[in-house]
């Protein structure tokens, strides 16, 4: 069983692409969902962010506020890597987890961990292989737009602080690029998972 890193900038299409290969068999790992998952009211995870950052990230129902902590660490690279020092541990912790019981399982020719930030969470040296889904810029822009109800501006901004493209692009084992339709996106898919499956039946022949 092969573990597939799957990551790509905002607007990139990354989670379609992972829908795609769950499709064909692979178990789907989505970080961002085990995120959400660690910070649940109860959890020690939200104990130890509103220690850090106080009672107004937390909503009156107990839950994190999550656009009050994107506010807080946007713009604070100190705010922010304490944010991730408290979650991305739990998180691996979790996705290790999930690839030993489906190696267990043995029912799975692969696992897709979805991570958008794969290479700065340092999570790449888990996986096999690196799938990187890429976008033109304006391109992301329009589907953050569409999607979340944002300005161009805003859209803008989240693609400027995240890792340049050139830089995630150059460092993917495999690269898919996103720019057409959803037929284009599901051919590549195909094609990068068909050459996949043949490649990794070389390697245990």
């Amino acid at each position: 069983m092969k573990v597939i890193g799957l990551t790509g900038g905002a607007g990139s299409g990354k989670s379609a692409v992972a829908v795609m290969l769950a499709r064909k068999g692979a178990l789907y790992i989505n970080a961002d969902q085990l995120a959400r998952e660690v910070v649940e009211p109860g959890k020690p995870a939200l104990t130890e962010i509103r220690e850090a950052f106080g009672p107004s990230v937390i909503k009156e129902d107990g839950s994190l506020d999550r656009g009050r902590m994107a506010e807080v660490v946007f713009n604070d690279t100190e705010a922010r890597e304490r944010l991730e020092s408290i979650i991305h541990p739990r998180v691996i912790a979790r996705i290790r987890d999930r690839i030993d019981r489906a190696g267990s399982e043995e029912a799975y020719p692969a696992v897709v961990v979805e991570v958008p930030l794969l290479y700065e969470s340092g999570t790449e040296d888990m996986m096999d292989e690196v799938w990187v889904v890429d976008a033109e810029e304006n391109t992301q822009v329009r589907r953050m737009m569409e999607r979340d109800g944002i300005s161009e501006e805003q859209a803008r901004g989240r693609l400027r602080s995240q890792m340049d493209p050139r830089v995630r692009a150059g460092m993917a084992d495999i690269l898919i690029e996103n720019n057409g339709s959803l037929h284009d996106l599901a051919l590549a898919v195909d094609k990068a998972w068909a050459d996949a499956l043949t490649r990794w039946s070389h390697e245990t022949a």
